[in-house]
């Protein structure tokens, strides 16, 4: 089982991709007002770093901090004697809120905050903004992510179950697809829904601080972050991004991975040949 899941996480990955750039192109719920070839071009310039940390790595590191658990008998679950398949269900709810939880600590704490701010820094939000992240900012997950599959005992199956469900997930929830409002309003009591999670990218911090959940949405109406808000409807525009970022120039690839180290309020890095400078922190 565990090789057969850990060789289908490609497909799915692949699969999605492909369903959700046809869908975006089929049915988009937001009209694009700037060029996409800017920002693809930087957004899966991030993907091709991060993708032997994050796509291929990850799942099968993750896997071998899990088989380590397993084999030394520690852990959380181990200790608490969990029977197999419950142990599938509670790994799975685990990683989950974990996951939701450092999506949190991204936005609470500053220095966090400024290497997450490169996803949020992309003013039209869809299935490549998925993959939009620093990769300071995903090797630091990764090291988080070893961490609890160790020390809670994660069963290699869950690994492997919650890397397939929360690939399709995130990508999915961040399309630009118009999902009806029926379907939506039905899914989202469970899981995220690209609805539910543009919300978290408006430019108004007070929403960007909402909607943290990655694949289920129980974690946002249990700790107090749920917003609640219906963005299905066709041609609702809400500003996306951030403030400090909103020139195509911003998404160049040299810019967003300078962002994590410019100081508040001088957020801008200078043309070429500009004599002002940003200031570096």
């Amino acid at each position: 089982m565990l090789g057969y899941l850990a060789g289908l996480l490609p497909f799915v990955f692949c699969g999605i991709v492909g369903a959700a750039a046809v869908a975006e192109l089929l049915k988009p719920c937001r009209p694009t007002l700037q060029p996409v070839t800017g920002r693809w071009s930087t957004n899966l310039a991030l993907f091709g770093f991060q993708f032997g940390l994050q796509k291929l790595l990850v799942p099968l590191s993750a896997l071998v901090a899990a088989l380590g658990a397993q084999k030394a008998e520690t852990g959380l679950l181990t200790f608490l004697g969990v029977p197999a398949a419950a142990g599938m269900v509670a790994g799975i709810l685990l990683l989950d809120v974990w996951k939701y939880w450092e999506h949190r600590l991204m936005h609470a704490v500053p220095a966090l905050w400024r290497l997450h701010r490169v996803h949020h820094s992309d003013v039209e939000i869809d299935f490549t903004t998925s993959e939009r992240h620093h990769p300071l900012e995903v090797m630091l997950s990764i090291a988080g992510l070893f961490a609890v599959i160790y020390l809670l005992g994660i069963p290699p199956e869950a690994v492997l179950l919650y890397s397939l469900i929360a690939t399709a997930v995130v990508v999915l929830s961040h399309a630009n697809i118009e999902v009806p409002q029926w379907l939506d309003g039905a899914l989202r009591n469970i899981v995220v829904t690209p609805a539910f999670h543009v919300v978290h990218h408006y430019a108004d911090r007070r929403e960007t601080d909402t909607n943290f959940a990655l694949v289920i949405t129980l974690w946002d109406r249990i700790f107090g972050s749920l917003h609640r808000e219906n963005a299905t409807v066709k041609g609702n525009r809400q500003v996306l991004g951030i403030e400090d970022f909103r020139e195509p120039r911003d998404n160049r690839l040299h810019r967003v991975l300078l962002q994590p180290f410019l100081s508040t309020g001088t957020n801008k890095v200078p043309e070429s040949g500009s004599n002002d400078k940003p200031r570096l922190v």
